[in-house]
């Protein structure tokens, strides 16, 4: 799902109803990560409590310095669109990589367009293909369509249109419908794939 300025938000996790917002509101308060997160995804969704952000952020700032990555990377979904916090791409930044280097790919996702657009860090074209890949690899379809681009133009890394193609694959199995259109045309005009009009048509029509 894409957001404000490309950055994407993992919130396709169940968000607990009014009856387990309780029983974690208190174990929350007794320092419980996990509890501190589900509170934070209510007050963020507005489940079994009024939806407020400024709490989203509070919990999830509880349970990001105790070490919860998917905390630690909402919190840096919140900064980095000013949601319950001012927005702050250096705050954004910091979450992200926490969250990253425990194997959060969206964080590792978003990271990378921090590096790539220069939010919140100088811009590095090199550091972002190194997140984007890792994200890549997780199976992130955002991250897999970047890294093909990537070998597409030769950007940091050495031009490979059989490279760019396997990257638009993945992602546009997963319906990512902007690979879906790289990949047609890649089979359009025969790059770094055997030239079929059939299966061009295929992918640009899927």
């Amino acid at each position: 799902m894409k957001r404000v300025l490309v950055f994407t938000l993992a919130c396709m996790l169940m968000v607990p109803g009014f009856a387990n917002f309780k029983k974690d509101l208190r174990k929350a308060k007794k320092g419980d990560a996990q509890a501190q997160y589900n509170v934070a995804l209510c007050y963020e969704k507005g489940e079994g409590v009024e939806q407020d952000h400024t709490q989203a952020a509070h919990w999830y700032t509880k349970a990001a310095e105790q070490g919860y990555a998917k905390a630690q990377f909402n919190l840096g979904y919140m900064y980095s669109n000013g949601r319950g916090v001012t927005q702050d791409y250096y705050e954004a930044v910091k979450w992200y990589r926490l969250a990253a280097e425990q194997g959060e790919f969206f964080a590792a996702h978003n990271l990378a367009t921090c590096y790539r657009m220069g939010y919140g860090v100088e811009q590095n074209h090199e550091e972002a293909f190194k997140w984007e890949l890792l994200a890549a690899e997780e199976g992130n379809d955002e991250a897999q369509y970047n890294v093909g681009n990537a070998y597409k133009r030769g950007e940091v890394v050495e031009q490979d249109y059989e490279e760019a193609v396997k990257w638009w694959r993945l992602a546009a199995e997963q319906g990512n419908a902007d690979a879906q259109l790289f990949l047609g045309v890649a089979y359009k005009n025969g790059c770094g794939v055997e030239k079929d009009v059939e299966e061009a048509v295929a992918q640009i029509e899927e």
